[in-house]
Parts: structure tokens; C-alpha cells; sequence
């Protein structure tokens, strides 16, 4: 009863049930979605793990799944709920929203917040930390659009989602390691990787064309705490912008 409306699990059973196995994306042509969002958020939630509400909404937006929160009234007191909805390959939403208790306590907004900030405590704590920076650089060292970076990273089985503005603008990207099933803001792994500095990077005078051919190293993170040297990066997005 205590994993139920708290959210906590046994990692070893967890691990028994669900060795690691490939999520699926919601498909609304085969119907009884409820059922198959169910099952997918069970999946992410024991599986994955993420910090704020928006880098999870990424990582359920690469299964077809849109969330928002919703806050109301009630009875006089304030409230933060969540909606769920499926959507096709496009973001286009097709298929009525669901409320968080349809499908259980550890979905709702109360109960995610807890998780997030057990994650982030841990991370701030040093138990767990990005170990794809120097993917991420390396693939922006070699592509010369958002899209090629996409492909580039897709390929190291890294999610990218460019949050953009009406005006295009960039103000978010996470990144979504499905290796380590880990979810994190770019920013959260240094400012060079922030929507600023991306936005930067790509539309500065050298945005669409090739890349300029660098000698500069791109150093390999000696551990799971990130970056053995983290000045060799900081050069190269210098030069190569």
C-alpha cells in the first residue's frame, strides 16, 4: 500500500519484471488508449528518472504522450492536477484528455513532485549525473543544423527536443538518454549546453553551413560525474561559433 500511493518501488523486482525492456510508443489506431497510456507511464515511472515537470513531459512526448498540468479551485483551496493525452508522431493531439487519477495516486501532481525532488536531491547528493555531454558536443562539433543533430544523437539513442517560442525562438532542450534512462536540461549539464547558448549556435553567421574542421579534443567523461576537463569543451564551442 505504501509503494502504491507513494510511488516507491523495489529496484530489484523492478528489475525482475521489467529488465530494461524497450518502451513502446502509444498507437491510437489500436485502440483501448487508457490502457495503453496506463501501462506506458507505469513503465517511464519505474524505469526512468527526471527532475521537473517539463523534462518529463519530453520524455513522455517521445511515446506519443502529452501531459499538462491543470490548476483550479476547490473549495476554496488551490489545486495543480495533471491531464494526459494521446497524440500521433506529429504532437497533434487525437484522443481526450484523462485525468492523473485514472490511473493511480503516483501519477498525479502531488506524487511526481516527491519523485522529482528525490531525484534532484540526488543528484545535487552526487549519487547519479549526465554522462552524455561529450555525445552531445561531439554531434554539434559535426552537424550544421538542429536536425542533423537530432539524427546524430538518435543514433547514440539520445532524444533531443527543441522547446521553441511562437517566434522560433529555443528556451528549452532536454535530453533524453535512453541508455542510462536519465532526462536532463541542457543547462543542467553546464551553460555551453543552455537554450541561450543552442540558440546561439544556430543562428549565428556560421548556422547552415558545414562545420568547421577542428583539432580540438573533445574529452571523454572519465566516471558518471561528468567531464574529466571541461575547459577543451568550452574552447571548442568558442572557436567552432
Amino acid at each position: 500500500e505504501l509503494e502504491v500511493d507513494f510511488g516507491l518501488r523495489n529496484g530489484a523486482d523492478a528489475e525482475k519484471r521489467n529488465p530494461k525492456a524497450e518502451l513502446r510508443k502509444v498507437d491510437a489506431s489500436l485502440g483501448d488508449v487508457r490502457h495503453q497510456v496506463g501501462n506506458t507511464l507505469k513503465a517511464v515511472l519505474e524505469s526512468y528518472r527526471f527532475q521537473t515537470f517539463g523534462e518529463y513531459n519530453a520524455l513522455l512526448s517521445t511515446l506519443n504522450i502529452e501531459a499538462k498540468q491543470v490548476r483550479g479551485e476547490y473549495n476554496g483551496t488551490p489545486y495543480t492536477g495533471i491531464v494526459y493525452s494521446v497524440t500521433d508522431d506529429t504532437g497533434k493531439v487525437v484522443s481526450p484528455p484523462f485525468k492523473s487519477s485514472r490511473f493511480g495516486k503516483r501519477f498525479g501532481n502531488e506524487q511526481l513532485e516527491k519523485r522529482m525532488l528525490m531525484n534532484l536531491k540526488a543528484l545535487k547528493d552526487g549519487k547519479w549525473a549526465p554522462s552524455i555531454q561529450a555525445d552531445i558536443v561531439r554531434a554539434l562539433r559535426q552537424a550544421d543544423s538542429q536536425k542533423r543533430v537530432v539524427e546524430l544523437l538518435g543514433q547514440r539513442r539520445i532524444d533531443v527536443g527543441f522547446r521553441k517560442n511562437e517566434r522560433g525562438r529555443i528556451y528549452g532542450v532536454p535530453f533524453i538518454d535512453h541508455n542510462h534512462r536519465e532526462v536532463f536540461n541542457g543547462s543542467r549539464m553546464g551553460k555551453e549546453l543552455s537554450a541561450n547558448a543552442l540558440q546561439e549556435h544556430f543562428t549565428l553567421p556560421y548556422a547552415g553551413q558545414p562545420p568547421i574542421s577542428l583539432s580540438v579534443p573533445v574529452e571523454e567523461p572519465e566516471n558518471r560525474q561528468g567531464y574529466s576537463d571541461s575547459k577543451n569543451v568550452m574552447l571548442w564551442y568558442i572557436i567552432d561559433v
